[in-house]
């Protein structure tokens, strides 16, 4: 029996590993503690299994099953030992067509395949997934002479595996101190069990009654988790790529650590540890199609576990301008609206900058096409729940819901999480007029302000909060629909400079014109100084013009005595409807002092 094998009976072996392997999820990213103890190696796992069960396409032949296994893999890998796992898979791919393995070769093919994996990863580290696999191939090379078929020879060459697994525990001191296995490693060994378990019984899966988690579906908690000095997790899918794989690691190597990569020139995943996401996505789109993205804050999931302040969470979107070192002190959740660049798509603030934005949108060769679109429900729905598992309550503060349906999506996402301590507002505007409404929502939760006194608070706020945006070139917003070809061309032909404001409901309005860029930014310090005995705070954004910023911030500070509580560029999502030349004050008004 199995003296060779061919493709349909590799696909249900390896179906019936990865639903065993997917039956113990939730073991794994308990025992996740290396390299980042962030309790989501099951998770990861999960979705690589999960992708080459849904969709993997087995034939009679084992190459092209082997083919459609590795590729499936690549879709649904995550994080480090999903793509070193797929990897693995795409070492066990024959270098030509072939109908049916011998022993012989199954046993080259286990050696090509762990050393397929060892290359994917930039530093390989001894006590990993990467040791068991080079064990266990090792022993079916030693073992094929005492076996005669293939199935035979992956039942005691587990064995080997099992051992490699316990040996894992004292080669890291991060797994000596916890008392674990690696992860990565156990989620191996227990592939190669399910594995056995077909091969014993072909009838096994026929049996099991698998549920087929989304990942997203568990959230663990992890005591031993340190503080992430990389703090971004980020994967990207690369296509039709221009360089072979260990030149694309190269591209990025000095921007991060951690660094694994899956597949080939085809399609490839890469995962990296850095502080630099954007720049990782900026260089890797220049090497081919970038088709998915991640960049996970290791950084709020460190503080939601082991440093939370609050007991009330504050939600927002991306458009909330604000800087990084205040979301930081007050631990804001942003969640990224996502922006298109012809096929891919990427995350606001996250793995693309408006300073890369204006770049493309200046590229007249190449002319981009350049859109914008609600975050992305998964990650939504993902974040909402990692967030209630901490907080005893959530305060959801979006965009204005005349310009984006993020409040909507996160309204059924909560829906279908079943959250019920999640309190929702409309802020009725976008940009730095939002992140100053957030900002005082999350100073009032610091003051210890119950949820009510905060919704109250901004719900009084958000009307007298508003910006005032001078607009240098109105080609942008006449390209991008927020403005009329034929009105944007007769504003054009006479010169006019418009300020854009946004109206009670939330939706943009000229809010006056004047005749040059200069001027419009004057009436701009005209209309702060006229609202000076009602100024609560405000800030500045530009979109490309940080030096007009400076001196329009000093310009405001002679005027109203103060100078703004930060400047800063505007995010990506509004730099694609505004264009580059922009500049802007947002102000919040007690309108209550007359």
């Amino acid at each position: 029996m199995h003296s060779k094998l061919n493709g349909y009976a590799w696909f249900h072996a390896i179906c019936s590993g990865a639903e065993h392997l997917i039956e113990h999820c939730q073991v794994l990213n308990k025992i996740n503690v290396f390299p980042v103890a962030d309790g989501d190696t099951g998770n990861n796992l999960t979705s690589l299994m999960r992708s080459v069960i849904q969709y993997a396409k087995p034939t009679q032949g084992y190459y092209h099953t082997a083919l459609s296994i590795a590729k499936a893999s690549l879709m649904g890998a995550r994080g480090n030992s999903g793509t070193i796992f797929s990897q693995f898979f795409y070492g066990f791919v024959t270098a030509t067509p072939v109908e049916e393995l011998t022993l012989e070769e199954f046993c080259l093919l286990a050696r090509k395949a762990a050393d397929s994996a060892k290359q994917a990863v930039d530093q390989p580290i001894s006590g990993t997934i990467l040791s068991v696999m080079e064990e266990w191939a090792r022993a079916c090379e030693e073992l094929k002479h005492q076996t005669n078929t293939i199935a035979e020879l992956i039942q005691k060459s587990l064995a080997f595996a099992h051992q490699a697994l316990i040996s894992t525990t004292d080669k890291l001191e991060a797994l000596k101190h916890a008392n674990v296995v690696d992860a990565g490693a156990q989620g191996f060994v227990y592939f190669l069990e399910g594995i056995v378990e077909y091969f014993k019984n072909p009838d096994v899966r026929k049996k099991r009654v698998i549920h087929l988690p989304e990942v997203e579906e568990f959230d663990v908690d992890h005591e031993e988790m340190a503080y992430p000095e990389l703090r971004y997790c980020t994967e990207a899918l690369i296509c039709d790529s221009t360089l072979p794989l260990d030149k694309i690691k190269h591209a990025v190597a000095d921007l991060g650590d951690s660094m694994v990569i899956a597949g080939n020139q085809e399609a490839c995943r890469l995962h990296i540890h850095t502080n630099k996401p954007q720049e990782v996505m900026w260089r890797l789109q220049a090497i081919g199609k970038l088709e998915q993205q991640k960049a996970d804050d290791m950084l709020r999931q460190y503080e939601m576990t082991q440093h939370k302040t609050r007991k009330i969470a504050i939600v927002t979107d991306s458009t909330a301008d604000i800087p990084l070192a205040l979301i930081d002190q007050y631990q804001i959740h942003v969640i990224p609206l996502q922006l298109q660049v012809d096929q891919s798509f990427y995350l606001d603030k996250l793995t693309i900058t408006s300073e890369h934005i204006y770049d493309l949108m200046r590229d007249e060769e190449r002319k981009h096409t350049l859109t914008t679109s609600m975050p992305n429900p998964a990650l939504v729905e993902r974040s909402l729940r990692q967030i209630q598992a901490h907080y005893d309550e959530i305060i959801v503060l979006t965009i204005a819901d005349k310009l984006s349906g993020t409040l909507q999506i996160m309204k059924s996402s909560a829906e279908k999480l079943g959250i019920k301590h999640i309190h929702f507002l409309d802020s009725i505007r976008t940009t730095a007029a939002l992140g100053l409404l957030v900002l005082e929502a999350a100073k009032m939760i610091d003051a210890g302000k119950s949820v009510p006194e905060v919704m109250a608070r901004i719900e009084a706020l958000k009307s007298g909060t508003n910006i005032y945006v001078a607009v240098n070139d109105l080609q942008y917003m006449i390209r991008s629909g927020r403005l009329s070809k034929v009105k944007g061309h007769v504003v054009q032909a006479l010169k006019l400079k418009p300020i854009v404001s946004m109206d009670a409901h939330g939706k943009g309005i000229v809010a006056g014109k004047a005749f040059g860029f200069r001027a419009a930014l004057d009436r701009v310090v005209q209309i702060a100084e006229e609202n000076k005995s009602k100024l609560i705070d405000y800030a500045i954004i530009h979109a490309d013009t940080k030096g007009i910023a400076e001196l329009f911030a000093k310009k405001l500070e002679a005027v109203l005595g103060k100078p703004p509580l930060y400047t800063m560029p505007v995010s990506a999502v509004i730099g694609i409807h505004a264009g580059p030349g922009c500049c802007a004050i947002a102000m919040m008004l007690d309108k209550d002092i007359s």
